[in-house]
């Protein structure tokens, strides 16, 4: 905690909305860390990028899923919850693989700018891997779904994907560009 606390103050985080949740989310990432540790799987944290050549070319590896109880246990425990923060919180300690992420995403857990903060809770691989996910014309995916993708995907679905999309568009343009190039590369490798 007072190491988070060095990294506030050096790094002059304002906002109040970021603090409560690295205070937060500090809690739950250290007792992962100290139970994959305990039973070496660290690699199952969340996700693994290894860079395999100096071009930046990289290795994704997802975590273990969730059986169908546990699944329907946490998206219930972030349904009732009223406060985006502790939904956060439970995304980080249960969900280890992105394919949970997603399936979370459309399981109408979270609304309209919740989206936004949990999409800030992420670094720029696990959302340029969801970018990958909602198989949009890479090219254009900033001007939505095409009609032959959005007809096979749910209200909740398209709505989660959306907000992605307004999240990519929000952040500034050399992170956007880094996202943007991530998720065309994961493309091409599995088209």
């Amino acid at each position: 905690m007072e190491a988070v606390g060095k990294v506030i103050k050096e790094l002059d985080i304002d906002s109040e909305f970021f603090r409560q949740y690295i205070f937060k989310a500090v809690d739950v990432i250290t007792c992962r860390i100290i139970k994959l540790l305990e039973i070496n799987k660290i690699s199952e944290i969340f996700i693994v990028l290894k860079e395999e050549e100096a071009d930046s070319s990289f290795h994704f590896e997802d975590g273990k899923m969730m059986d169908d109880e546990l699944f329907r246990r946490v998206t219930q425990d972030i349904r009732e919850c009223n406060n985006v923060f502790d939904k956060i919180a439970i995304v980080l300690k249960e969900v280890h693989s992105l394919s949970d992420l997603a399936d979370v995403f459309g399981a109408d857990c979270f609304y309209n700018n919740e989206y936004i903060d949990v999409f800030s809770a992420f670094e720029d691989f696990p959302i340029s891997i969801l970018l990958s996910r909602i198989k949009t014309n890479k090219a254009e995916y900033s001007e939505g779904f095409n009609n032959s993708d959005e007809m096979h995907l749910s209200e909740s679905e398209k709505e989660w994907q959306n907000y992605l999309i307004r999240y990519i568009e929000s952040i500034d343009a050399s992170r956007k560009e880094r996202i943007v190039k991530m998720a065309e590369k994961l493309i091409e490798r599995n088209p």
